[in-house]
């Protein structure tokens, strides 16, 4: 109880003098922006995915403790959990989650992934829990010393459990690895300690590296689950996906459902669909909807399905524009930004030369991107009609198809467990 209690202290004096640092430390930064980005840009980029080889003969895992915050990081952890448990009956498996991963199994300490924390404000709300699952998890690798911790995404909590397994001297895999490059790059002093980082872009395997860490390339999680690449040249569908949060969706759809109707106007025989996977945000969207004098089809359910006969789209930045355009659709990038200090941040503090995990990957501005706070309907109409020119249409989309075959293979989830069964076990 003891140890648990002092390690709950140490961090949280760990964290107030992070906090007291952070100011001198961005303005450090952002006077250092133009190196960085330089420095970006010099990175070895690697070559493409290997198949996935797993050993007949795996070395005995038989425990592990998984952390997840939120609702993604439980869904990459349940598909690990589920080889982990076929390649090594009788694993001991436990850790902070949800309700799916307790009905798979998994001893639930703290249900966070249930509680969705996300951003600043909400989080200093919630800061006790935090702490309290930093109790629990040093109590808990005492009592029962896992051959394994393993951390996926939520970096912010990560970021102190990885130093508390490493002081106890057990093996940690961090796998989503906290995208540092862009922002906060002198966090790489903790999470480089990991015994392994598993990173989802090439690139960030190779910024990770030269800071010192061991970091492998497994690929995207959206790979294992894509189905085959869209070849819609004559569809007059256009998709508009403004984003899976509630603030995106009030940020950028206005702007989309304006750009759209304006799109109309200038090819009156275009349709517009808006396809999304969470139900709970129906009446959100429908209300906004409500609002526009223009014919969108809204469903929910099977997200690739839905997207199968769209020739081009707008879409929100994030994983989901990565996965459009792993689909061979064409798109444009937007990101409206309502605050002037987060429009600021955007263009003076990022140090990556483009906000889209596609262009990142091919290290150009392969789709066009609208970001920023002042964007408007003719920013994305002028940037979409481009994208529907038929000379263009075949020549973009191999080029989408070859970022695929590169960057983009199925078996994410075997080459994560092949890293783990490869790590050295605890000798404590």
């Amino acid at each position: 109880m003891l140890t648990a209690s002092c390690t709950v202290l140490r961090e949280f004096f760990y964290a107030l003098v992070q906090l007291a640092c952070a100011l001198p430390r961005h303005l450090l930064s952002l006077m250092m922006r133009k190196k960085r980005l330089q420095h970006f840009s010099q990175l070895d980029k690697l070559d493409a995915l290997d198949p996935a080889q797993l050993s007949d003969s795996p070395r005995p895992i038989h425990s592990v403790f998984i952390a997840v915050g939120d609702q993604s990081g439980q869904a990459h952890a349940l598909k690990l959990i589920h080889l982990l448990k076929q390649r090594h009956p009788g694993i001991k498996i436990r850790g902070f989650g949800g309700d799916e991963m307790e009905a798979h199994g998994v001893k639930v300490l703290l249900p966070l992934a249930d509680l969705n924390i996300m951003g600043f404000v909400y989080v200093g709300t919630r800061l006790p829990l935090f702490f309290k699952a930093i109790y629990y998890f040093a109590r808990d690798i005492k009592q029962r010393t896992p051959d394994m911790v393993i951390l996926i995404d939520y970096p912010g909590l990560n970021r102190h459990l990885l130093r508390i397994a490493i002081r106890n001297k057990i093996k940690v895999v961090d796998y989503i690895v906290p995208q540092l490059w862009a922002w906060a790059p002198w966090r790489v002093r903790d999470f480089k300690n990991a015994d392994a980082l598993l990173s989802i872009l090439p690139f960030e395997t190779a910024w990770y590296n030269s800071k010192g860490a061991d970091a492998h390339f497994v690929g995207h999680p959206i790979a294992d689950e894509l189905p085959g690449i869209n070849n819609n040249h004559d569809s007059n569908i256009i998709a508009i996906l403004p984003g899976s949060r509630k603030s995106e969706i009030r940020s950028n759809l206005p702007v989309m459902l304006e750009a759209a109707i304006k799109m109309k106007q200038i090819n009156p025989p275009l349709e517009f669909v808006l396809p999304h996977s969470h139900e709970s945000l129906r009446e959100l969207i429908q209300e906004i909807l409500n609002g526009y004098d223009l014919e969108v089809e809204l469903s929910f359910g099977n997200w690739h399905a839905q997207l199968a006969n769209v020739r081009a789209a707008w879409v929100v930045s994030g994983t989901a524009s990565l996965e459009v355009a792993a689909l061979g659709i064409p798109a444009v990038i937007v990101y409206k930004i309502d605050s002037v200090f987060g429009s600021w941040i955007a263009r003076n503090a990022l140090t990556v030369p483009f906000v889209g995990g596609i262009n990142l990957l091919a290290n150009k501005e392969m789709l066009p991107e609208v970001v920023g706070r002042n964007i408007s309907a003719d920013d994305l109409c002028n940037a979409l009609l481009p994208l529907l020119d038929e000379a263009n249409y075949p020549l973009l989309q191999q080029q989408l198809q070859d970022i695929r075959d590169r960057y983009l293979l199925p078996g994410v989830n075997q080459r994560v467990v092949e890293i783990i069964e490869n790590i050295e076990p605890n000798t404590i």
